[in-house]
């Protein structure tokens, strides 16, 4: 039997009751347990020269693996440097939870992408009159469609900095040529699970969770080609990799959403994705 940890950020695991408790049920089926952990509960460290994670203060026996749902890829290393297999591994947290990250490295194999620069609020001050306008000004570690503002000139742009910390580190992406729309593909391993279109007529931001409405959209072969080419350079377990649209209809490497949210899967299909995941990492495990 494997014994698993489901690690979640205190504040997302009150509102994430149905997913957690969906994955604890179908590792059942395959024989293992699950068990939902607290993040900042967990102490790490360094003791006797050794790697130390503990529970509430006291030693605790740890598990073959972990699903991790908070974005902390330190925490990540850590599990893996005692061994524990982690889904998504610390690469794909680094990545995924950083979209300067996500650009350089896709920048690497040719990913098509919008025109990105990567500097932190003051230099933004610095650099506003070269930057080519209208603009998205993202922090690098916003999710959900939190802290991306969009600025229409160096004067709206000026303006706009002060809604980020000075100390952040900031994307600024050019507008991309359709607005209001986007489109999240979930991958599990080598799988396409489904894809789903979000629109938004009210906002240049598509999510759900800001007002956008959603649709099953089906790839094309060409689609599906650039989807597997992102999710092979990744190595990833489960993941969304969010898309932008060209003027043309053709895709452009937005985000990849390491904690990916399923909201929309089970509004829009009958796929049990807890199952198919439980699955997936019962046969990584065995295999």
């Amino acid at each position: 039997m494997y014994n698993g940890w489901i690690i979640y950020d205190d504040k997302d695991l009150k509102r994430n009751h149905f997913f957690k408790n969906a994955l604890i049920q179908n590792a059942e089926k395959f024989g293992m347990t699950l068990t939902a952990m607290v993040k900042e509960n967990l102490l790490h460290g360094v003791k006797n020269g050794q790697h130390l994670v503990a529970y509430n203060g006291k030693d605790i026996e740890l598990p073959d693996f972990v699903i991790m749902r908070s974005r902390d890829s330190f925490l990540s290393k850590q599990l893996e440097y005692l061994g524990i297999r982690v889904f998504n591994k610390t690469f794909v947290s680094e990545i995924g939870n950083n979209k300067a990250n996500t650009h350089q490295f896709f920048a690497s194999f040719g990913i098509p992408m919008m025109e990105s620069y990567f500097m932190s609020v003051k230099d933004c001050e610095k650099n506003a009159t070269f930057i080519p306008y209208p603009v998205v000004v993202k922090c690098v570690k916003g999710h959900g469609g939190s802290q991306v503002h969009l600025a229409a000139d160096e004067a709206d742009l000026i303006n706009k900095l002060p809604k980020f910390h000075s100390a952040q580190q900031l994307v600024v992406q050019k507008l991309a040529p359709v607005i209001g729309k986007d489109l999240r593909v979930y991958v599990l391993g080598e799988e396409i699970i489904a894809a789903v279109i979000r629109t938004n007529k009210q906002d240049f931001k598509a999510n759900l969770s800001l007002g956008g409405t959603a649709e099953l959209y089906y790839l094309n072969q060409e689609e599906k080609k650039l989807v597997h080419k992102i999710a092979e350079k990744l190595d990833a377990d489960f993941i969304g990799i969010d898309f932008l649209f060209d003027s043309d209809g053709s895709l452009i490497l937005n985000e990849v959403e390491d904690v990916v949210g399923t909201r929309a899967l089970y509004q829009l299909t009958d796929i049990d994705i807890t199952y198919l995941f439980m699955e997936y990492i019962y046969k990584v495990l065995t295999n």
